[in-house]
């Protein structure tokens, strides 16, 4: 089989084999911790629960709470439908605890690097990104305009390149 013009021979080997790491079921999450159907108990690598708040009491009780109040969404953007009290609670927060002048909440990192990043980022800009970087970090600079170039994962010798050959052609 292929997908998107690449052979899928290791994803079907995976899937004879009853090992495919693409669409667990999961079965408990106890944070890092989680039980599938296929494979029993394993440490989750792949979460966005980067750190394990997913699992807080505290946390999970002012979600419950929130929900009990406020339903399970917001009913649409917030542009139009609005907002509730406990995202200008949070922002407020946040705010205090940065000592910054305002702060503002994202739906997702996505959502954060496609803002920020075609915000601060202009046509005038370059912007050197890891290869192996999340894609709303690449969508984030192509719709910014700027030139994006990229640097094999973690290579620091090539980003080194990358930024002289910069320097270089800027001052030229």
């Amino acid at each position: 089989m292929t997908l998107f013009g690449k052979s899928t021979a290791l994803y079907d080997e995976w899937e004879d084999e009853g090992v495919s790491p693409f669409f667990p079921v999961i079965e408990t999450n106890r944070g890092h911790h989680v039980t599938t159907a296929a494979h029993g108990d394993l440490l989750m690598f792949g979460s966005c629960d980067y750190l394990g708040l997913s699992q807080e009491p505290a946390l999970k009780q002012a979600a419950i709470d929130a929900i009990h109040e406020f339903g399970t969404n917001t009913y649409g953007a917030q542009l139009l439908c609005g907002r509730t009290r406990l995202h200008d609670g949070i922002e407020a927060k946040l705010k205090t605890l940065s000592g910054k002048e305002s702060a503002i909440l994202f739906p997702s990192g996505m959502a954060a690097n496609l803002a920020v990043i075609s915000t601060i980022a202009s046509a005038e800009d370059v912007i050197l990104c890891d290869r192996t970087a999340h894609i709303s970090i690449y969508m984030g600079s192509w719709l910014s305009g700027a030139e994006l170039r990229t640097f094999p994962h973690n290579n620091v010798k090539k980003l080194e390149t990358c930024c002289a050959r910069r320097r270089t052609s800027a001052a030229g």
